[in-house]
């Protein structure tokens, strides 16, 4: 019985939990940079459906290009981040945790 379970095509439930999870997080990270719901279906590469997925046919390159600056942007920020982060001396770190540990 086991190996009927490797024939099926079904996709498997953790799969399909993954690819949800993704896609639901992908559309926040999007939403976030100020992205159109639509146009970060087009950005994941999603079918559109109805009759805006038969009839439009433009390719929103612009669109698209512009929103994966927006998200490159963001990526930016957050590896290189500026302002007012100060990174931790060995001195700086002794005094934050004598600081704390007054606080206490």
């Amino acid at each position: 019985m086991r190996d009927l379970a490797i024939l099926d095509p079904r996709p498997s439930t953790v799969a399909c939990q993954c690819e949800r999870t993704h896609t639901l997080a992908s559309h926040r990270v999007l939403a976030n940079v100020g992205v159109r719901r639509d146009i970060a279906e087009r950005v994941l590469g999603h079918a559109i459906p109805g009759v805006e997925g038969v009839y439009d046919r433009h390719h929103y390159g612009d669109e698209k290009a512009e929103a994966l600056k927006q998200l490159a942007h963001l990526v930016e920020t957050i590896v290189n981040p500026q302002g007012n982060v100060v990174a931790m001396t060995r001195g700086r770190r002794q005094k934050a945790a004598q600081k704390a540990g007054a606080l206490k």
